[in-house]
């Protein structure tokens, strides 16, 4: 029969103390992001450009989830951008918009 050792809480010690103390401090100590264009640039009518790669998008949600695996909600938290932050370019959202539900179906 195997007995099982339950450890007292008063005994239990981070077995790198020293890191784990380093890793916190760096961790306080680390600057803030660095956008690669300036914020008031990223939105323009005919695209988006993106903070974290400075890459011209149309859609931006998009290249948030395959590229780099954020969400919208990440990427507007991490960058101190408001709710209603787009992530389609305005043009696009506007031509989308116009398209008439059925138009160039072939029946």
């Amino acid at each position: 029969m195997v007995r099982r050792a339950s450890p007292q809480t008063g005994s239990l010690r981070p077995l790198f103390p020293g890191r784990l103390r380093a890793w916190l401090g760096r961790r306080k100590t680390e600057a803030p992001p660095v956008p690669a264009v300036p914020i008031e640039e990223s939105v323009h009518r005919s695209f988006l450009v993106c903070l974290e790669t400075g890459t011209r998008l149309v859609l931006l949600r998009r290249h948030l989830q395959e590229r780099l695996r954020m969400t919208p909600e990440e990427y507007r938290a991490k960058w101190g951008l408001p709710p209603e932050y787009p992530m389609v370019a305005a043009a696009y959202r506007q031509r989308r918009g116009q398209v008439v539900p059925g138009e160039g179906t072939k029946d």
